[in-house]
């Protein structure tokens, strides 16, 4: 917890949040975490030990699953937490209004290969998939700061995900069987009047959905760049690829 509290005050600084959050557009979505990922990438390696002694080709492949689960558990959070249920809230506190995605896929200069109403076709989907996955699912629960920092330990370290180095697999259950003991001890004390192994299943339970919506993006980025249709900045596509 310690380790979020210090990325959300460094955030402040880097991003200098608004007053009064607004609706962003995709250029301005990509510019938030084309800066924000190097913060991601320092929590990570203060959260985990595991994660700052790997190599760095090593590094590549596990940041890259968490960068997507982090974005999308985040959104979904803080969404949920700061009231915004028709919006994600971004890193630096504006939100991308789902009601209305023309303004988010907001191309002016008709610099894109598809128009915007396009693109809100083609995209609306994925859009209603994570609210549906994670967002919703989040509120309903009401998910405390606690469940919320052990779901991202969850889906950084599964051993059923492919494509990791080695060195990864053999962190995952020791890390994962330390969150599910600190989550049973938390329900334990805070929650004393609820059944703990409940609690703990309903909260296990959405991890499939949570995967999902992470496949949906990871598939959804290669859309985009097939088509020119709003594709990842550069920069993020080759985070998110593991170049």
């Amino acid at each position: 917890m310690h380790s979020y509290q210090q990325l959300y005050q460094k955030r402040n600084v880097l991003h200098a949040p608004k007053l009064k959050p607004r609706a962003t557009t995709y250029c301005e979505f990509s510019q938030v975490y084309i800066n924000d990922v190097y913060l991601q990438y320092e929590f990570l390696e203060d959260c985990f030990p595991q994660f700052k002694a790997m190599a760095p080709f090593e590094k590549k492949h596990v940041f890259k699953y968490f960068f997507v689960s982090f974005l999308i558990l985040e959104m979904g959070y803080k969404s949920y937490v700061e009231g915004g249920k028709e919006g994600f809230v971004l890193a630096n506190g504006d939100f991308i209004d789902t009601t209305n995605l023309d303004k988010f896929y907001y191309d002016p200069g008709s610099l894109e290969k598809c128009n915007t109403s396009d693109a809100v076709k083609m995209y609306r989907p994925y859009f209603e998939q994570i609210k549906r996955n994670v967002s919703e699912p989040l509120c309903h629960r009401k998910i405390s700061l606690i469940e919320f920092l052990a779901l991202v330990t969850l889906c950084t370290w599964n051993d059923s995900l492919d494509g990791q180095p080695e060195c990864y697999y053999q962190h995952c259950r020791p890390v994962r069987q330390r969150v599910i003991a600190d989550l049973m001890t938390f329900y334990e004390r805070d929650t004393p009047d609820r059944d703990p192994a409940l609690r703990l299943s309903g909260l296990l339970m959405l991890l499939p959905g949570f995967d999902r919506s992470v496949e949906l993006f990871l598939q959804t980025m290669e859309v985009k760049r097939l088509f020119r249709c709003f594709p990842f900045h550069e920069k993020l596509y080759r985070i998110v690829s593991g170049q």
